[in-house]
This record gives structure tokens, sequence and C-alpha cells, in this order.
């Protein structure tokens, strides 16, 4: 079959832009919920383009095969231009994968370490401790002062650049092919 010449054909292409977009971001997100403490073995923050069901599949896997808590940063492009979508998290406990997607960073007013909180209606919210997600029972009552603190925060860390690799290994390599 020869592809129609007006047809748009839709692939997604890494560039090096890209690739520096997403480390900005993964080194900024890294340092806001892990702070000064070293990552460890038993969490991972990996960043990317997800590719939706067939990427949250992949990602369960990762975590299953790995034994590992995984943060995921997902970036697509968009009008403003390639950009950070969602945050999703992923742990294996007693054999089942827990999965939230359409979370947030949360940012108290001490602007101490930054939380995860999933989608508004569930109580729950979640600290990355260096080698583990931690659920915490309850989410702040400032939810939407706190997100609007932890965007500026991320807004700040990435247009100057945060290094965190002297606290992780940083990899680049995709998510699904």
């Amino acid at each position: 079959m020869v592809p129609d010449p007006g047809m748009k054909m839709e692939k997604t292409i890494m560039t090096t832009d890209k690739t520096a977009i997403i480390r900005r971001h993964t080194e900024a997100v890294a340092q806001m919920l892990v702070g000064s403490r070293t990552m460890k073995p038993g969490a991972a923050i990996l960043a990317g383009e997800m590719g939706g069901a067939e990427g949250r599949l992949r990602m369960g896997a990762i975590a299953h095969s790995s034994g590992n808590d995984l943060v995921y940063l997902d970036f697509a492009d968009g009008e403003d231009g390639y950009h950070l979508t969602d945050i999703a998290l992923c742990a294996v406990r007693d054999g089942i994968c827990h999965l939230q997607t359409d979370c947030r960073l949360y940012l108290s007013r001490n602007g101490s370490r930054a939380i995860i909180l999933p989608q508004p209606g569930i109580r729950k919210a979640y600290r990355l401790a260096p080698g583990e997600l931690i659920q915490l029972a309850h989410q702040p009552a400032d939810r939407d002062d706190g997100i609007a603190r932890a965007e500026a925060r991320l807004a700040k860390l990435v247009a100057r650049g945060a290094a965190f690799a002297d606290h992780a290994a940083v990899r680049t390599r995709p998510l699904a092919a």
C-alpha cells in the first residue's frame, strides 16, 4: 500500500530538544520530591512519552519486573510546545500493580519536599522516599494553593536547570517502541 501524500503520518520523533526538556523536568521533579537525599534502589523516576494504554501496561511491567516504585513524567507536543502533561505513579504491592494517573505535585507553604497528589476525590497522597513511595493518609487542606506553589517552583527549577545527577543515575531510553 502506498501512503496518501495528503495524509498526515503520526510518528513521534524524539529530538535533542525534547530529550533536554525531559531531562530538565526530571531533574527538577526529582529535586522537589527527594530534596538533597540520594535515590536508592526501590524507587525510580522515569520520563518520556507514555503512549496511552500500552504505555501504562509497559510501566506496570517495568514496576513489576524491577521491583521499583515508579514516578512517571509523561510528555507530549501541544499548542504551547513540548511539555509535561501528566504525572503517574506505579507500585506493586502483594503482587498487585497499583497505578495512579493524573497526579499533581504539591508544595507546602514552608517549601519543604513536594508530595504527589492523585486526582481530586481521592483522599490519600504520596511522598517519595529515596527508596519507595509512601502512602499518606490525607491530602493537604490547601490543595489548589499547594499545586500552584509546586508549579511555580518547578518552572523556576526547569528554567535555571536544577542539577540532581549527583543524587541519582539519570539515563535516557524509550519506554515503549
